[in-house]
């Protein structure tokens, strides 16, 4: 496995069906170019990551019951977009019996 990039490395990036290819396999061993290019104007092409347990944030304790458990989660996945995670699972801490049932 090569060692991570120390820096942004421009490089093109070959997708087949959402999933992410290896391009040498595609380009020697399919004999395929690219079917669309598109140009991204300079902008930085990166992984949305995903949170598999997020207790809250932003303010937000998810295993706090509010009259709009909703709308606590909605802000959490706005501001959360900014630091890189494009999904997450919210999930509550440790508490009693009530509050699951409250905050569902």
């Amino acid at each position: 496995m090569p060692a991570p990039a120390r820096s942004i490395r421009r490089e093109d990036l070959w997708v087949r069906g959402g999933r992410i290819l290896d391009p040498e396999k595609l380009f020697f061993e399919e004999r395929r170019v690219a079917d669309e290019r598109r140009d991204c104007g300079g902008r930085i092409l990166a992984p949305g990551f995903i949170d598999v347990q997020i207790n809250g944030g932003f303010g937000v304790d998810f295993s706090q019951a509010t009259e709009d458990v909703g709308s606590g989660v909605a802000l959490v996945a706005r501001r959360i977009l900014s630091h890189g995670v494009t999904s997450f699972c919210p999930t509550l801490v440790t508490s009693p019996p009530e509050v699951y049932h409250k905050v569902r």
